[in-house]
């Protein structure tokens, strides 16, 4: 006994080494010498001498070596407790605080009963028993309770053989005693020998699960819950897909009542992803990422949050309204940050537990292992879709492309020619965007491709199939919507694009829209391609800027003499609109102020006639006309256009003169005739001191009229060689004194609203 006391200091020094990872192997080594020694020197009866069991007690004497035994060996098992202490009060986390406190405790019971025993009065009873008998009891819970060492493992496995055995031996024995008249041990052999190939692993694996049940618990579930989940984690790159079979392990391995997942958006803030037991309104819950508790989680070495930390540490006293009433509503116990390589990847709310227990050790422990997988496949997954969304989108507009249209077309076909439902189909083509592109360049033009993709987004639901389908063709794929609706959303769009393209100060560039529907204008993909095609054509030749279904009621002859005449009709127009970029272009070449002036001036120029209700076909009189109002400047020699100083009054008499050569430019072109009269009359004053015949009031057509407001504002607000700019309130103060000489006084006060309601940037 007296041996073992003399060895139970040291082993338990080095028991701790290897505990809290520590590398003091000279003190490990110095300590076994020690006991070698001390055992040594016992046995020589220098340690305890005189050893006798009485009536009255266990008594012993003290030899000449047993203060060294008591100092040395005092002195290792205080310093095995104080660096269990130490390294409890430095790790506060409680997975670990907890396993070590019973190696602290039972090490001041071992040191303080070995010190007991030199003291012979009380030494006579067995106190260092007792102590190390409460140390080995803690010691023993700690193992059970924490898993410091795994000791059900060879019981395990011992168990799961002798239980095996005792299967196959309970099954042999009737197949014995049927086969028991053979007198062939050979028959027998094979027999019993593929009677185990057969059996054994079956019973073993279900013997082994039993045990496994019954030995580690809840600790067994939470074994197969790592297994399902490392195994998930391979099996499933879609990121939806894994963030919700992420959560419902989550759910059955914790038994909690809800948990939701937050991950990173665009602007860095984190948005709800998926939840689980939970109703669907938390999705719009959002976190910003300059909340107190994104901050404490993106620390790598912070990664779980209770419902206790909230409420005790200080950087969670200033959280937001808005926080406090998000973890109110979700009952967030504990918060996960999924972190990896330094990277808040995503961020998870657990509610509280179904039995309503709070959360053990083992259950955050398990927690962290899977948190620290999830966040490596989450990153993964988000790498993967970011790249499949690369894959599917158009690089400039960023809607779907080409191939994931017809994919998905293809989808809807067979759900559809299944489940017997319906969708429908937008095609959308840009008028004149060829013409466009020409005069004001490719960068402008793929411009243009971007408003109109946006204009789509913004008027169909998050549930509808938007697609570029060539160079300035787009599709839409509508789930679940029949041919009106299709035809209202398509409307929608087209009215969208329009006002996108007046804002941006071109009227001109419009969409013409074609509407198809499953099944009635086709079952297969060809078909209803061939339908939404045609009703694009229709459109096209009833003066573009529609919205138009396949007509199937319309005879083919019919439908054929009617497409003859509007295309006769549309060709004239698409000269009309191709000759004035072309004169527009030829204005930029010449002078890059007079061809930014003209756009300027078209903008004003269509918001009035859009104040006074004209219609439609008068207001794009008036926008062709702004957009060659100062032609004739092409006849101006540079040297006048551009000179800094004051006009003489030749000069003069030659800038007059470019409304003349605008006139004679227009009239050469029969289809630009219409335009001719307004260029000429754009300088003409209401009190009939105007250039160049002199016309006055409402001699002076309308549209010269207006045309003179806009021409004249946005020249006194653009700066000149021989001027500086005037403010737009200094401008609309000469607007408003010569209303009445030089402007219509009718037309000016609703010019100045028009002005007055828009922000100094609005007309860009």
């Amino acid at each position: 006994m007296l041996m073992g006391i003399i060895g139970v200091p040291f082993v338990f020094f080095h028991f701790t080494q290897e505990l809290l990872g520590r590398k003091n192997y000279l003190l490990v080594r110095l300590g076994y010498l020690l006991a070698v020694v001390f055992a040594v020197l016992n046995l020589l009866g220098l340690i305890v001498t005189n050893i006798a069991f009485t009536e009255s007690g266990f008594r012993y004497t003290i030899g000449p070596a047993a203060p060294l035994l008591g100092i040395f060996g005092a002195g290792y098992t205080f310093a095995s407790g104080l660096l269990l202490c130490i390294q409890c009060i430095k790790d506060r986390h409680s997975f670990w605080s907890n396993r070590l406190c019973y190696l602290s405790v039972g090490a001041m019971f071992v040191v303080v009963g070995s010190l007991l025993n030199f003291i012979p009065e009380i030494g006579r009873y067995p106190v260092d028993i007792t102590a190390n008998t409460i140390n080995a009891f803690l010691l023993a819970y700690a193992i059970y309770r924490h898993r410091l060492l795994s000791a059900t493992i060879p019981i395990r496995k011992a168990l799961v053989l002798f239980l095996t055995f005792t299967g196959l031996v309970v099954l042999f024995l009737p197949i014995f005693s049927l086969l028991g008249s053979f007198d062939s041990p050979f028959i027998l052999a094979f027999v019993f020998a593929s009677l185990t190939i057969f059996f054994y692993e079956q019973l073993k694996g279900g013997i082994q699960t039993l045990l496994d049940r019954v030995i580690f618990g809840e600790k067994y579930n939470y074994r197969e819950t790592l297994k399902a989940f490392s195994k998930l984690m391979t099996s499933i790159i879609d990121l939806s897909r894994l963030a919700d079979s992420t959560l419902e392990l989550l759910v059955q391995a914790l038994h909690v009542k809800g948990v939701l997942l937050f991950l990173p958006n665009e602007a860095g803030d984190f948005s709800a992803h998926a939840q689980k037991g939970y109703p669907q309104d938390v999705l719009a819950f959002q976190l910003d990422k300059q909340s107190a508790i994104v901050r404490y989680l993106a620390r790598q070495s912070e990664q779980v949050l209770t419902g206790r930390d909230l409420e005790t540490k200080p950087e969670f006293r200033g959280l937001w309204q808005q926080e406090k009433e998000m973890l109110e509503k979700l009952g967030a116990e504990v918060i996960v940050g999924l972190n990896i390589q330094g990277t808040l990847q995503g961020i998870l709310f657990l509610a509280g537990k179904t039995s309503n227990s709070p959360y053990t050790d083992d259950d955050l422990a398990l927690l962290i292992t899977l948190t620290n997988q999830a966040a490596v496949a989450l990153h993964n997954a988000q790498t993967y879709h970011a790249v499949w969304e690369q894959a599917i989108r158009d690089d400039l507009t960023k809607l779907y492309n080409f191939r994931y249209f017809h994919e998905y077309l293809d989808k809807e076909i067979s759900r559809c020619a299944e489940a017997k439902g319906i969708f429908s189909l937008i095609l959308l083509d840009l008028d004149f965007f060829k013409t466009y592109n020409d005069v004001y360049g490719h960068l402008a033009g793929d411009k243009a491709l971007i408003k109109v993709a946006q204009a789509m987004q913004e008027s169909i639901r998050p549930s509808d199939v938007a697609a570029r389908y060539g160079g300035d063709e787009f599709v839409v794929i509508l789930p679940e919507t029949g041919l009106e609706q299709a035809k209202a959303v398509a409307e929608r769009i087209r009215e969208n694009v329009c006002l996108k393209f007046q804002n941006y100060g071109c009227s001109l560039l419009t969409v013409s829209l074609g509407v198809a529907a499953y099944p009635e204008h086709g079952r297969t993909k060809q078909q209803l391609l061939t339908s939404v095609d045609r009703a694009l054509y229709r459109s096209k030749n009833l003066g573009r800027n529609l919205v138009t279904e396949t007509a199937l009621e319309i005879g083919m002859a019919e439908l054929a003499a009617q497409a003859e005449k509007d295309f006769l009709k549309e060709q004239m127009r698409g000269m009309q609109l191709d000759t004035i970029y072309t004169l527009a272009a030829a204005i930029y070449a010449r002078d890059n102020y007079t061809y930014e002036h003209s756009k300027k001036v078209t903008q004003y120029a269509v918001a009035m006639a859009e104040e006074l209700g004209l219609s439609d076909e008068h207001k794009q009189l008036i926008n062709n006309a702004a957009m060659l109002h100062d032609i004739g400047k092409i006849g101006i020699p540079e040297s006048v256009l551009n000179k800094p100083g004051p006009l003489t009054s030749s000069e003069r008499e030659l800038i007059h003169y470019h409304v003349t050569i605008g006139e004679t430019i227009l009239n050469q072109m029969p289809y630009l005739r219409s335009l001719a009269t307004i260029v000429r009359h754009h300088h003409e004053r209401y009190d009939g001191y105007g250039y160049p015949d002199g016309l006055s009031k409402e001699n002076i057509p309308l549209e010269a009229r207006i045309l003179a407001i806009a021409d004249a504002f946005h020249a006194m607000t653009s700066d000149r060689p021989y001027r500086k700019a005037l403010t737009r309130e200094e401008a609309i103060e000469e607007m408003i004194r010569y209303a009445g000489t030089q402007f219509d006084p009718h037309l000016v006060p609703l010019f100045v609203n028009i002005v007055q309601s828009r922000p100094p940037g609005g007309w860009e």
